[in-house]
């Protein structure tokens, strides 16, 4: 099964990874208008700058 966006905000909720949480907001805010919750993470990397391409990579590998 893919991660979410969804899966990865819970489980860094359940860890209280403030810093992630605040940059997959960030992500869904800047790049797809808070819409996309149930987007597979790796569907969106093509659509991110370089270096928020590169800590999503990061958080995606963590999630899995």
């Amino acid at each position: 099964m893919e991660n979410t966006f969804l899966d990865a905000l819970a489980m860094f909720s359940a860890h209280r990874d403030k810093k992630s949480i605040m940059f997959l907001e960030y992500v869904l805010k800047k790049y797809f208008n808070e819409r996309r919750f149930f987007m597979p993470i790796k569907d969106a990397i093509p659509y991110l700058e370089e270096n928020d391409r590169d800590q999503l990579t990061t958080i995606m590998e963590e999630v899995a």
